[in-house]
């Protein structure tokens, strides 16, 4: 498949045309993207940038912006429709990373300062899916938490009222803000929202 990759001086939105026609009868489990890759899978041909990693590893997919505190690339990835955790989490880790994971107030700033370039990451006060979910047997509303990397769960930028456990099954991480601009505070909300259209990629 040829990809083709829109640049932007932060962060990369990725077009994929050929699933814009039929984005209003996608279920929610759909992973169609915006996104030149086409639909996520064995046959997805990603672009990389020629440059190796700041380690020697391989490079990064074409498009994702490198934070220099931790080396780590993030890529903003925006869906036809919208989209469940369990599929943009399986969706990141078919790329080779995961769905993103933000353990201080610096990475919160930079991570959204990733989305000021793409205010169709946010559906109303909803964005993208983060890397966060609560154990199922976990004391509601805010126990059992965890990163899906493992890596401690010590900070958090809940937005007001929040986690609130609004209805069950509200185990799952996105980016929460009513104002405006956006701010990187959280929300819990259920693998079936239906009012999240993107999520953002951590590679390592």
């Amino acid at each position: 498949m040829m990809v083709v990759a829109l640049a932007s001086v932060r962060c990369t939105l990725l077009l994929d045309t050929s699933s814009l026609a039929d984005s209003a009868s996608a279920s929610p489990t759909d992973v169609r993207e915006n996104d030149a890759s086409r639909d996520v899978g064995a046959d997805t041909v990603v672009e990389e940038s020629d440059d190796a990693g700041t380690d020697g590893r391989a490079a990064f997919p074409d498009g994702v912006t490198v934070w220099p505190e931790n080396g780590h690339g993030y890529l903003v990835v925006i869906a036809a429709a919208p989209l469940r955790w369990t599929a943009a989490n399986a969706a990141a880790e078919a790329r080779g990373g995961h769905l993103v994971t933000i353990t201080s107030e610096e990475e919160a700033a930079f991570v959204m300062s990733l989305l000021v370039a793409h205010p169709e990451a946010f559906m109303g006060s909803y964005g993208p899916w983060l890397g966060g979910h609560q154990r199922p047997d976990a004391v509601e509303p805010d126990e059992g938490w965890a990163w899906v990397t493992g890596e401690s769960w010590a900070y958090t930028a809940w937005a007001p009222n929040e986690p609130n456990e609004g209805r069950p099954g509200e185990d799952f991480l996105n980016f929460y803000s009513s104002v405006r601009p956006h701010e990187p505070t959280w929300s819990d909300v259920a693998d079936d929202a239906g009012e999240i259209v993107s999520y953002i990629v951590e590679f390592e």
